[in-house]
């Protein structure tokens, strides 16, 4: 059934976002966060649909198409991931040891 699947979907989607700390995050944050639960679906239903035209059967141009398809996704996904850490690591606070003392300081 098409509602289940979607509540499904948007069950994942939520439950990967909280682990990623959405509701704790700043604005930018959160943006980045959302952008990676995309395209984490994305490629998700695309290696579904290359795994349901596998089973029918694909002829080399075919198999080429999906293989590309499916590539395509999983790197935005990995680029939606790197754009998160480097944006969490550049506005974490910089700790910096004085002597016997760690001083936290904002960027």
């Amino acid at each position: 059934n098409q509602e289940g699947t979607r509540m499904s979907i948007e069950r994942s989607l939520d439950n990967l976002a909280t682990k990623l700390g959405r509701k704790e995050s700043p604005e930018l944050e959160k943006l980045l966060i959302d952008n990676v639960t995309l395209c984490w679906a994305q490629y998700n239903k695309t290696t579904w649909q290359y795994e349901s035209a596998v089973k029918e059967g694909l002829s080399i141009k075919q198999f080429e198409f999906w293989d590309r398809h499916v590539d395509r996704a999983h790197q935005r996904y990995l680029r939606a991931c790197e754009e998160l850490a480097r944006i969490r690591r550049l506005l974490r606070p910089l700790q910096v040891n004085i002597g016997m003392n760690q001083v936290n300081m904002v960027k």
